[in-house]
Order: C-alpha cells, then sequence, then structure tokens
C-alpha cells in the first residue's frame, strides 16, 4: 500500500506542478496582455490628444478668420450706414431750405408780378408739353409746389 500511496502521491506531485507551469504561463501571457493594453492605451490616447489638439488649432484659426470677416462686415456696414446717414441729414438740411425758400416763394405769389408769370406760363404750355416748354425749370418749380 505504501508504494500504492507514494505512486499516487507522485503523480499528484507532477499533475500539480504541471497545472503550476500552465498557471504561471497563463499568469505571464496575462501580465503581457496587460502591458500590451497599457501600451496601445498609452499610444491611442497620445494619438488622440494630437488630433484633438489640431482640431483645436484648425477651429481656432477658423474662429479667428471668422471674426476677422465679422469685424470687417461690420466696419463696411457701418461706413456705409453712416454715409447714407450723412447724405440723408444733409438731404434734409436742403430739402427744409428748399421748404422755407418756398414758403416765401408763396408768400410772394399774392404780389400782382408774380401773378401775372403765372398766368403767362400756364397760356404758354400746357400740361402736356412741358418737355419742350422753354421756360420749364421755373414751372416746374412751380407745378411741384403747388402753384400752378
Amino acid at each position: 500500500i505504501d508504494k500504492q500511496i507514494g505512486d499516487a502521491l507522485r503523480k499528484i506531485i507532477t499533475t500539480l506542478a504541471v497545472k503550476n507551469e500552465e498557471i504561471q504561463n497563463f499568469i505571464y501571457v496575462l501580465k503581457q496582455m496587460l502591458q500590451n493594453v497599457e501600451a496601445n492605451s498609452d499610444r491611442v490616447q497620445q494619438d488622440l490628444e494630437a488630433e484633438f489638439q489640431s482640431l483645436f488649432t484648425l477651429l481656432d484659426e477658423l474662429k479667428d478668420g471668422m471674426l476677422m470677416k465679422i469685424k470687417q462686415d461690420r466696419a463696411s456696414r457701418t461706413y456705409e450706414l453712416q454715409n447714407q446717414l450723412a447724405a440723408c441729414t444733409k438731404a434734409l438740411e436742403s430739402s427744409e431750405e428748399l421748404l422755407e425758400t418756398a414758403n416765401q416763394t408763396l408768400q410772394g405769389a399774392e404780389n400782382h408780378d408774380f401773378n401775372q408769370v403765372q398766368r403767362a406760363a400756364r397760356s404758354t404750355c400746357l400740361p402736356g408739353q412741358w418737355a419742350q416748354c422753354p421756360n420749364r425749370p421755373a414751372l416746374l418749380w412751380e407745378f411741384r409746389w403747388g402753384v400752378l
């Protein structure tokens, strides 16, 4: 019996030694896989960070370009609108002066000489003949302000 127990123990020891070696090999493979995963992860993370940094740089350049275009467009539109505002203000001033002159002319219309000129103009040109009328500028002035 002792021999059988000894043989059984040797068989168990051999099996345990083989299984131990298999476990050690498996542990080695797992450690290698872990190192590979960590190395690959680090590399992929660095690549991703580099890619995003490149994209951030590109987006920053695009943002700067768009901001510059917006500023230029704003300046251009502001300049144009200021010019239009100045022109309209000047036109309003001229119109006010013209209105004042027209009011003064209307007050002077009560003058007998002006009434005679007005009658002569009416008899000289009919409304359909404005283009051929020799005193057209004066008649247009009077027509616009409702004198005729």
